[in-house]
């Protein structure tokens, strides 16, 4: 779940939450993310007893879609820390924006039923 909160027409903000389980086990991450211009954002994530993760990125409309691309490194904070100096993650992504097509407008009349 998240939201877009914009401040002005440079600045936005946008908090997310996000749960995943496999029935075993359950992870929950809250993100909060500042977009400025609508093509550039910076970002934290902070899943709990697990992990931070500082991310930046850049969106821009292509076509009739938004081309997303961004970074994120994961800072661990759990046991395995010991063992683990963290991890890279790079993210491609495209929005299709796809316009419904138009519905028919037929208007129907009662007397004729």
């Amino acid at each position: 779940a998240g939201y877009r909160h914009d401040f002005n027409a440079e600045w936005a903000v946008r908090p997310s939450v996000y749960a995943k389980s496999e029935a075993a086990s359950t992870q929950h991450d809250i993100n909060v993310n500042v977009l400025w211009n609508n093509m550039a954002w910076l970002g934290v994530s902070y899943r709990l007893a697990d992990a931070i993760a500082p991310m930046a990125g850049y969106q821009q409309e292509i076509g009739k879609g938004l081309l997303k691309v961004g970074y994120s490194y994961d800072v661990t904070t759990s046991d395995i820390k010991n063992y683990s100096s963290g991890s890279h993650e790079i993210m491609v992504n495209y929005c299709f924006n796809i316009d419904p097509p138009e519905k028919d407008r037929k208007h129907k009349n009662v007397r004729f039923l």
